[in-house]
């Protein structure tokens, strides 16, 4: 059969700290109409310039956080624990209203926005989802770091970390069953740092909103 788009029931929000200003900020996810995408509506801004559609081609950094923008220069920072909530539930269209140019940390990974989503349920729409078939393997990447992704039957993950640091060291992690297995198994997932670069981030304004409540 057709999989169906789908949206939230309800708004819900919530208010949080920005992780990289340390700033109080509130959030409010809206349900959106089919085909609408997912789109981030700044609060503190007025007319087109507070609008922006979140698609790959509007990412305008990735230093630290996923950063995205608009050709007003309006952007919105560390949006990748709330796309990977709303990945994980299978959310397709949805306004996020938010009162500054960052995202709230929340504990540092996804739950907690996994959790709105939940607390305000979702329905279907009369429209078809939309898909990606990759026919070819496809690599980015440089000496430290590459994704690539590959064509399968089925969705899969296979992440691998290796750091110097005897705390992280190597690690892998392979995951199959995406279907009702994100809360569980990923979405509480948390941001990591090294005690080292904190002062080095603060000292040019970054991480600011950091703390053992929402990093390890």
């Amino acid at each position: 059969g057709v999989t169906k788009q789908k949206t939230l029931k309800t708004s819900i929000g919530c208010t949080g700290i920005a992780l990289h200003s340390g700033r109080k900020v509130t959030l409010n996810l809206v349900p959106a109409a089919a085909n609408t995408g997912i789109r981030i509506r700044r609060t503190d801004l007025y007319n087109g310039a507070s609008e922006i559609a979140v698609d790959w081609r509007n990412v305008v950094d990735t230093k630290l956080a996923t950063t995205v923008g608009n050709d007003y220069g309006t952007r919105v920072s560390t949006i990748e624990h709330l796309m990977s909530a709303l990945a994980g539930c299978e959310i397709d269209n949805l306004v996020i209203e938010v009162d500054g140019p960052e995202i709230p940390v929340m504990d540092g990974s996804a739950a907690p926005f996994v959790f709105l989503v939940e607390c305000a349920g979702t329905v279907e729409q009369n429209a078809p989802r939309k898909a990606i078939k990759v026919l070819k393997p496809v690599k980015v990447g440089d000496a430290y770091r590459s994704i690539s992704v590959l064509p399968a039957a089925e969705f899969s993950l296979d992440f691998e970390i290796d750091f110097e640091s005897a705390a992280i060291d190597r690690q892998e992690y392979c995951f199959e069953n995406f279907e009702g297995d994100f809360k569980a198994e990923i979405a509480r997932a948390r941001t990591f740092g090294f005690e080292q670069e904190v002062d080095a981030l603060r000292s040019i304004g970054l991480a600011l909103g950091g703390s053992l409540d929402n990093a390890v």
